[in-house]
């Protein structure tokens, strides 16, 4: 209920603070933020797959970061109960910790992707270009294997797919290969 409630504090935040300038509602936002972060993580082993990954994703969307500490934590635990993650919480919360200029563990990641593509046949084209985009923005390493079976998937739900998407997984695999030259000379 608390993730609930900081999404929808965060639209009537977005509403109210419209009409005010910018810092303002920047402010606000992360004020609001730094006030329910601490209640949530101390609720964190109550909280599903689901939760951790509205939470990152809120605080990315608001321009706000997490210290390194809090998003292995909020992770870690992720990892935990993940018995039936959606391709939805895996891809935003890869893209929210990319986005905060935050990292995960080379373990951690490894386990996310893992997951996901377990479950890439119920993925959309945008969960799997918001993974690709995150990873590549991270600097990540996928192995080879992997990174087919992800493309793979993309590829065969393109139909699917907005132009944003195909952009973002063109960009994340062509930023992945070139990287991954510049370490093999």
């Amino acid at each position: 209920n608390m993730i609930w409630r900081l999404g929808q504090i965060q639209h009537s935040i977005d509403a109210v603070m419209s009409r005010q300038p910018g810092t303002a509602k920047h402010s606000y936002r992360s004020m609001v933020i730094q006030c329910l972060l601490p209640a949530f993580m101390q609720q964190l082993t109550s909280a599903d797959s689901r939760h951790v990954a509205i939470v990152l994703y809120s605080v990315a969307n608001a321009k706000q970061r997490l210290s390194d500490k809090q998003v292995q934590r909020l992770l870690d635990h992720l990892l935990q109960c993940a018995a039936n993650p959606k391709p939805r919480d895996i891809s935003n919360s890869i893209w929210a910790v990319a986005t905060m200029g935050s990292r995960p563990t080379g373990q951690q990641l490894q386990q996310l992707l893992g997951i996901l593509t377990r479950i890439l046949h119920t993925a959309n084209p945008q969960a799997i270009a918001n993974t690709l985009w995150a990873v590549a923005t991270m600097g990540g390493r996928v192995p080879d294997e992997l990174l087919q079976q992800l493309v793979l998937a993309f590829a065969s739900k393109v139909q699917q797919a907005a132009p944003q998407d195909v952009k973002d997984t063109l960009w994340a695999v062509a930023t992945m290969d070139s990287s991954s030259r510049q370490g093999s000379c």
